[in-house]
């Protein structure tokens, strides 16, 4: 069995930084005619004797029901893509061109059930059982992590707990920089599945590059400590799947995170409206503020009689003169031969 290969290695670039659609064409739906077709009528039925109490029908089940029920999701695999998913037709074709083979050239059908998530129907048992047995998968250079579709792992989150990566590990003592030395370090951190081409021909003493199966739900060493020595081996990564920094899971990014979804969705709270003050009154408090800047009540102006302030000689405190346009309403107030122009926006 061959080992997987992870983002990063000799034969893979890495993940590119297109976004795929991941939307499936329209030829991914089902017709009329096929639903409507005889094809999935049942062979066989059945007249069981069926007693009802109180709107529930209770029958019992035969046992040639369960011995030759062969469940439909059977032939189903289901994959999650670890990143932005490929187009569905780049998906159904690497699929077919990867997991068959030419004796059993068995057509691989493919549909997304959600925007990272596809389903696979394999009918060859063997070439599911492959496909199951190696775990991770590469589709347009984008990981995809796949695992048996049954109903009680229908809703299941990725299985994350074998994903091998590269690794590289700086500062490893010469007499260590061996097969049998560097598989012991990959195992210290996981499981060694290979070394780097580049670390077998030794173009690089400073850097060994190991491939690891690793347990992403597990927290990753950054170094690693010989116990009894001071050396200390550095461990670094050259790539790793998206981890959103709500949720601290791994295969998807903050944006993504349903809890980010679920915190825009929350009703905001609308602030009170402010009761709106009539306009006379806005008139009248900026008459009587303008009165007090003028000085109109002053000792010189207190001595006024009635007869004096209604005299036409006399110019009253305040003239209000309204006029309106479009975009607004002006009012012009006249205090002792002053002007005074207060406009308000529609």
């Amino acid at each position: 069995m061959t080992a997987p290969i992870a983002p990063g290695g000799p034969e893979l670039p890495q993940t590119p930084s297109k976004v795929y659609s991941n939307s499936p064409p329209s030829a991914q739906k089902a017709l009329y005619s096929a639903v409507a077709s005889d094809q999935n009528e049942p062979s066989i039925h059945f007249s069981p004797e069926v007693v009802m109490q109180d709107g529930v029908a209770v029958v019992d089940l035969p046992e040639e029901v369960t011995l030759d029920s062969k469940p439909l999701w059977a032939s189903y695999v289901v994959g999650h893509f670890i990143g932005d998913a490929p187009h569905i037709g780049k998906v159904h074709a690497t699929a077919n061109r990867l997991w068959t083979t030419k004796e059993k050239p068995s057509m691989i059908d493919a549909q997304f059930i959600a925007p990272k998530t596809v389903l696979f129907r394999i009918e060859d048992q063997q070439m599911k059982n492959r496909v199951l047995r190696r775990h991770f998968w590469h589709i347009a250079d984008v990981p995809l992590v796949v695992q048996e579709w049954t109903p009680d792992t229908e809703s299941t989150k990725p299985d994350l707990t074998a994903i091998p990566l590269w690794v590289d590990l700086k500062g490893v003592p010469g007499h260590l920089f061996s097969h049998v030395g560097l598989t012991f370090f990959g195992d210290t951190i996981g499981k060694t599945a290979k070394l780097h081409p580049n670390t077998v021909r030794c173009t690089r003493l400073d850097v060994a590059r190991l491939l690891v199966v690793m347990n992403l739900e597990k927290p990753l060493p950054d170094s690693i400590s010989i116990r009894g020595t001071s050396t200390t081996i550095q461990v670094s990564y050259p790539w790793l799947p998206p981890r959103c920094s709500l949720c601290h899971q791994w295969g998807h990014a903050d944006k993504e995170c349903g809890k980010m979804k679920e915190k825009n969705a929350a009703p905001r709270q609308e602030k009170p409206k402010s009761q709106k003050v009539k306009q006379s009154e806005v008139v009248d408090e900026t008459i009587s503020k303008t009165q007090e800047s003028t000085g109109d009540h002053d000792e010189g102006n207190s001595g006024l009689s009635e007869k004096q302030s209604v005299d036409s000689n006399v110019e009253p405190p305040a003239v209000i003169v309204e006029s309106q346009s479009n975009s607004e309403t002006e009012w012009k107030l006249r205090v002792k031969s002053k002007q005074v122009v207060l406009k308000r926006k529609r």
